[in-house]
């Protein structure tokens, strides 16, 4: 059955709108103004090239809300999978980590394993169509074979290369903080500042270690990432092992040498929809007026991309059909997604439909992932019970 979408103002593939209807032929779309056998009316709605969510690791907190109190893995997916929906995103990553830090209950060695059975045996329940980016901390060498193993038996579709230790070096510049770490690792101060010392020692094993997943990762097509980069030098060492994707970098330095390099710049939604970092690093607004960030991510809070575009078009540092690409091509560009991300004949019908009250917040009225209506709005229900009827 052709599905026909009437009346929604539609952000065409070349950056502009039309006024017309739009037919989506199983899950794929058909074309701009022509007829279907079924009708759904999208009167007063905005029609968008549905989000793609490269980074989002809010499913973390849904199944570990509180340190150590484990929710079932599953319920975790379910729920994150319901509010992805809501929000527009179409195609998420859900962001793991894998990491040497044993006081992680989730991403630590037991708890990665059993986020990542758990999300090969529910990824095929959920209604947004889901991809895995694992972010690796490079300094546990212990987990190198798994991360190879992973990526050899097609577990991973992100690999990102995750180094926090200067971060968690930063956290103990005085006794208080030390004292506030070695209680959260329950350990003692000394034991804290042993371990940052040890894995401190290991940097150049970790680098021959982030050398032979690349390699992995290149010979099985799997796009990769750097995290957190910290100078330009960085960046550069990272691109030329094939990581053509420069996440959250440190200062505006290191984003202009990755978009020199070509690549993409990927920064957090959640600290542009706030005004600003939560590390006291670069404000994404700032980043955005200065061109030096082309992908959006959901980062810690899924309703962050739809938001802060919005947002930031009624600022003035773009047009919202120019912010939207942040969400939608440039995101499918980044990871290889050819066949999603605009509104274009042939192309998934991966698709939201947005309501926006003058003076009010957008929201999302309907979700479509290739082609399947997954997510409605009481409003738009309202619109179309007799049609769906």
């Amino acid at each position: 059955m052709k599905t026909e979408i009437v009346g929604a103002k539609i952000l065409h593939h070349d950056d502009t709108w039309l006024q017309d209807s739009l037919v989506i032929d199983g899950p794929y779309i058909e074309g701009v103004g022509k007829t279907g056998t079924r009708q759904l009316d999208a009167s007063n709605y905005l029609l968008l090239p549905g989000i793609i969510d490269i980074h989002g690791d809010g499913f973390e907190r849904l199944i570990m809300p509180r340190p150590s109190a484990l929710i079932p893995h599953e319920t975790g997916f379910f729920e994150a999978d319901r509010q992805i929906i809501a929000s527009g995103i179409t195609t998420a990553y859900f962001s793991m980590t894998y990491t040497w830090e044993k006081h992680d209950a989730l991403r630590r060695e037991s708890g990665a394993h059993q986020v990542m059975d758990s999300y090969q045996s529910i990824k095929s329940k959920l209604h947004c169509d889901p991809k895995l980016h694992l972010r690796f901390e490079i300094y546990h060498l212990s987990g190198l074979d798994t991360v190879n193993d992973w990526m050899k038996e097609g577990y991973v579709d992100l690999l990102a290369f995750n180094d926090h230790l200067s971060y968690q070096e930063g956290k103990i510049k005085d006794q208080r903080q030390l004292k506030e770490v070695a209680a959260r690792f329950q350990v003692s101060e000394q034991e804290v500042l042993a371990k940052l010392k040890e894995v401190r020692a290991l940097k150049p094993k970790a680098l021959k270690g982030v050398e032979r997943l690349a390699e992995t990762a290149r010979d099985h097509s799997i796009v990769m990432a750097s995290h957190d980069e910290e100078e330009p030098a960085v960046r550069e060492w990272y691109h030329q092992l094939g990581c053509r994707l420069c996440e959250f970098p440190c200062n505006p330095e290191t984003a202009r040498k990755a978009l020199d390099l070509g690549d993409h710049v990927l920064l957090g939604a959640p600290n542009a929809l706030r005004g600003g970092s939560l590390y006291q690093r670069m404000s994404v607004r700032n980043c955005i007026n200065d061109n030096l960030c082309t992908v959006l991510t959901s980062d810690y809070y899924y309703p962050s991309q739809l938001q802060a575009t919005f947002l930031m078009a009624e600022l003035g540092l773009g047009a919202l059909e120019s912010l939207w690409a942040l969400n939608s091509k440039n995101a499918a560009d980044a990871v290889g997604l050819h066949d999603r991300g605009e509104i274009k004949e042939g192309l998934r019908a991966d698709l939201l439909l947005v309501e926006k009250p003058v003076g009010g917040l957008p929201s999302v009225a309907a979700t479509f992932v290739a082609g399947e209506l997954v997510y409605a709005s009481r409003s738009f229900f309202e619109k179309n019970r007799l049609i769906a009827a």
